[in-house]
């Protein structure tokens, strides 16, 4: 059985929880992994703080997320 997916905040997407966005499966940074995320340096404005993560198929490549973007997660 498939699980159903649900319309989301990338901001609602809890640390550790996997979400998928365009088709690619991502998992959002824990604490320890934002701290040394190589995009922290890029989250400059606090009003409207990036979202860090990580691709779960293959090599983990870091990525960061704007905070209005919709993702998918399972229910």
């Amino acid at each position: 059985m498939r699980n159903k997916l649900r319309w989301i905040s990338i901001t609602k997407v809890l640390p550790g929880q996997q979400f998928v966005h365009y088709g690619i499966a991502y998992v959002r940074a824990t604490e320890q992994e934002e701290r040394k995320h190589p995009s922290q340096e890029l989250d400059r404005n606090p009003n409207r703080p990036l979202v860090f993560g990580y691709t779960v198929e293959g090599e983990r490549t870091p990525v960061s997320f704007v905070p209005e973007l919709k993702v998918n997660v399972a229910i």
